[in-house]
């Protein structure tokens, strides 16, 4: 019954549809009485021989009044409590929306793609049904059994209190019920969340599973998580079973009492045939409240469970909150002064000791070994971690303080796992900017080196890429995520190893027109070529989260370093691709052995 009292807010926004609802419920339910007394005054007629063709005709019609009314009423409730439910379910999926986008990458990572989705329609969908179908049972039980127990009591308060004996313990087995019931839901819903996630993790995954030969053995690991949900599912089911035949059971006991103490007062002379027969019609009335009762119990403890998987979500706090600040000059330098960071659960550092300082309208490359701490750092500086132990501020502003609209719109993140929508080429670029004309479009995919790839498309800048953009190839994913970014034209463009998955040619003509659409702003490259980041004005080497060599290219390679040996090893590395032989040294121009 907690659930009511949690949902008590949206109850008190809709009491004028709620209050309308139980009051049709509550006539519905005092003339569903009626029928019964009916028939009760029309059996003592024909035993006392006093029926004639106008009582019969006054029986019949109001009988038949009473249905048609009753036949209304039932629709209309049903419309305004289904309708509020529907509603209710509207506003949770909003909000459970509304917080995904909100939260920080930690959260994220705490809970998987299939969790949330489980929770936005399972867990939503078992409270709606509370909230609609939960009250009907409750209320219409509720004034139903008191109007019909009231008329028992009415009729022969003796009899009622006889064919009640089995309901103290009708009632202590419901409520065991549902408290297995509401264990087992949650735990079932745990289950399918776990399904869920693995669902799209192997649809996500599909290319990698089919490309390694993994799908005999990601078929049993599947396997695995379907008969664990089923079992969970099953144990719900086992206890949702008990539920009818204890119904039934005790009906069966109350109708058995019924007959037997209603025989011998009429035995007795205490109560006429009629008004038994009219008792134990009224008895026939309490089997829906019976199983009402139940069907209530099974329904609130779901919806029970199901709110505070829910609320899980809703009480979850961003580790920081975003700042109020909506000024911020760029032109101001970027200083960052990282003492330490480390994500997470996670005792080792990811970073130590960074510090540097960004002149505006500069730009400043950042290499180093795989797990060095590269994206680390990127996404300090875009503000989507909080630090703790140290500051990173643009000027005298720190990048905490910066409103989301603020930093949306002043600094740029280009992933090096780019993300595209089931939409056309052109809507994706146009994601930041969504009232960006066509020719800022092509402007902006001309800067990214992607225009010519995307009109050899058949449908050219309105095809569709598909889910994740995968009828795309790893380049062209990135070149559009670029071209997104730089129709956006922040201030602050971050490319997190954007241009990974593009060849060197390529890669030389986007830094090409980067130096002519960005000689202005601020832009920060990670990259694993170093051909990405020698134009730099500054350029950070990193190794295990920590700057072990700092300065312009070519002071680094006087250093001769680790930059200096990735640098030469590169160029080796490409004359190779382009056809030249290694010999005593040098590079001599020839063909390949290939």
């Amino acid at each position: 019954m907690a659930i009511f009292s949690k949902l008590s807010w949206y109850f008190r926004s809709q009491w004028r549809r709620y209050g309308a609802a139980i009051l049709m419920l509550a006539v519905v339910a005092c003339l569903s009485m009626v029928p019964a007394w009916v028939v009760g005054k029309f059996v003592d007629s024909v035993v006392d021989k006093t029926l004639n063709q106008a009582l019969l005709l006054r029986y019949v019609l109001t009988i038949v009044s009473v249905v048609l009314v009753v036949y209304v009423l039932r629709f209309l409730w049903r419309a305004l409590l289904y309708g509020a439910s529907y509603q209710l379910g509207a506003i949770l999926r909003q909000r459970l929306y509304q917080k995904f986008v909100s939260m920080d990458p930690w959260f994220h990572q705490r809970y998987g793609t299939g969790d949330l989705m489980a929770r936005a329609t399972n867990d939503v969908a078992a409270v709606e049904m509370a909230a609609g179908e939960g009250v009907l049972t409750l209320v219409d039980g509720l004034i139903t059994g008191a109007v019909v127990l009231g008329v028992l009591f009415w009729f022969n308060w003796k009899l009622a209190l006889i064919v009640l004996i089995p309901w103290p313990a009708m009632s202590w087995v419901m409520w065991l019920l549902g408290e297995q019931l509401h264990a087992a839901f949650g735990n079932a819903q745990r289950h399918f969340s776990r399904l869920n996630d693995q669902v799209h993790y192997g649809l996500t995954g599909v290319r990698v599973v089919r490309a390694l030969g993994l799908e005999t053995h990601e078929g049993k690991r599947f396997t695995e998580v379907v008969r664990a949900t089923t079992a969970a599912n099953a144990v719900v089911a086992a206890i949702d079973a008990k539920y009818e035949p204890t119904i039934y059971f005790t009906i069966g006991l109350s109708f058995l009492l019924c007959v037997a103490g209603g025989s011998w007062f009429v035995h007795e002379g205490s109560m006429t045939l009629g008004k038994m027969t009219t008792f134990t019609m009224y008895m026939g009335h309490l089997i829906w409240p019976m199983f009402a009762y139940g069907w209530m119990l099974n329904i609130v403890e779901r919806g029970s469970a199901a709110h505070r998987r829910l609320e899980d979500i809703f009480d979850a706090s961003p580790a920081q909150f975003p700042g109020q600040q909506e000024q911020l000059d760029t032109q101001q330098p970027l200083t960052v002064a990282i003492e330490r960071f480390c994500f997470p659960d996670e005792e080792r550092a990811a970073l130590t000791n960074v510090h540097f300082t960004l002149p505006a309208a500069s730009t400043l490359g950042v290499v180093g070994r795989t797990g060095s701490g590269k994206s680390t750092l990127v996404s300090l500086v875009a503000g989507l971690y909080p630090l703790h132990e140290g500051e990173i501020r643009w000027g005298d502003t720190p990048i905490q303080t910066l409103s989301d609209q603020t930093r949306s719109q002043k600094i740029a993140v280009v992933p090096q796992d780019p993300f595209l929508f089931s939409a056309t080429i052109e809507d994706n670029i146009r994601l930041g900017k969504p009232h960006a004309t066509f020719e800022e479009v092509e402007k902006a995919a001309r800067a990214a080196c992607i225009h010519d790839d995307i009109l050899r498309l058949a449908d050219g800048y309105q095809t569709q890429v598909g889910e994740r953009g995968m009828t795309l190839s790893g380049g062209q994913k990135q070149r559009i995520s670029i071209a997104r970014a730089l129709l956006i034209d922040a201030d602050f463009l971050l490319l997190d190893d954007a241009l990974s998955a593009v060849d060197a040619r390529t890669e030389a003509k986007i830094l090409a027109g980067f130096k002519q659409l960005r000689k202005d702003r601020t832009t920060l490259i990670v990259s694993h070529r170093m051909s990405a980041v020698e134009h730099a004005s500054q350029i950070l080497v990193l190794e295990g989260g920590s700057i072990v060599a700092q300065g312009a290219h070519p002071a680094l390679m006087s250093q001769q370093g680790w930059y200096a040996q990735m640098v030469r090893y590169q160029q080796w590395e490409a004359a190779l691709d382009d056809g030249s032989a290694i010999e005593g040294g040098s590079v001599i121009e020839g063909g390949s052995d290939e």
